[in-house]
């Protein structure tokens, strides 16, 4: 791309190329290769050592944000050719070349260059320094596939002996469970016993209940009394 820049007050001619230099590589450099021309009012190359600033902008109005700039403070021109690396003192983000337009403007010793350059599709190469990430983060914080296979690897390890250890669990509980059924089995025979007992008492009470004792006596009201001795029993009647 060529242009031709006027400046405002020095009367300086700049015809400037953009080239973009970026290696083949998987860290792209922030880097822009720019190139340009400087000729005094009379349209003659000087030789100079001048600062020079650079700046990307979103536009080409006194209006316009500044997106990245950067000074060059020793800029050498030999007979009107200067070449500079925009980003050497700052490196250009890809997010200053995310936008649908994006002008260069360049200032000389102050002065500013008119008009801005608009650049072209060519420098927005260094956005490919993405590829190199994920949503926006470096490669190296992502895990390989080998990393992530022997985590998934351990994890079923562990997986596995969990399992192991639940299916022990489980076995411990049908015993336990076999044991409670012991258990209520023996209390419901034990249960069966004690409501027999019950009910030969009660009917001991019952027996018992005419009976009643009087120091040394058994006085018996309303029954027939039978004593037995160890040959038999005689019936003494009715009492």
């Amino acid at each position: 791309m060529k242009t031709k820049m006027m400046g405002i007050g020095l009367g300086l001619l700049v015809a400037a190329f953009l080239v973009v230099n970026l290696a083949q590589s998987q860290s792209v450099p922030q880097l822009v290769n720019y190139q340009g021309r400087l000729t005094n009012a009379s349209g003659q190359p000087i030789n100079t050592i001048v600062p020079m600033h650079f700046a990307l902008m979103d536009g080409d109005t006194y209006t316009a944000t500044v997106l990245w700039g950067e000074t060059q403070s020793s800029v050498s021109v030999n007979q009107g050719v200067y070449n500079v690396l925009l980003g050497s003192v700052k490196p250009i983000p890809g997010s200053a070349l995310s936008g649908a337009t994006v002008y260069l403007e360049v200032k000389v010793s102050g002065e500013t260059l008119k008009p801005r350059q608009r650049i072209t599709s060519v420098p927005f190469a260094i956005r490919s320094d993405n590829a190199s990430k994920l949503g926006g983060q470096d490669a190296g914080q992502f895990y390989s596939k080998a990393e992530v296979d022997a985590k998934l690897a351990a994890l079923q390890s562990q997986l596995d002996t969990h399992t192991t250890q639940i299916s022990g669990l489980d076995t411990q509980v049908t015993a336990n469970e076999t044991d409670i059924l012991d258990l209520q089995g023996n209390m419901t025979t034990a249960e069966a016993i004690i409501s027999n007992h019950e009910t030969r008492i009660t009917n001991a009470e019952t027996k018992l209940a005419p009976v009643t004792v009087s120091g040394t006596d058994f006085i018996f009201t309303g029954v027939n009394v039978y004593v037995r001795s160890g040959s038999g029993a005689t019936d003494m009647g009715a009492i």
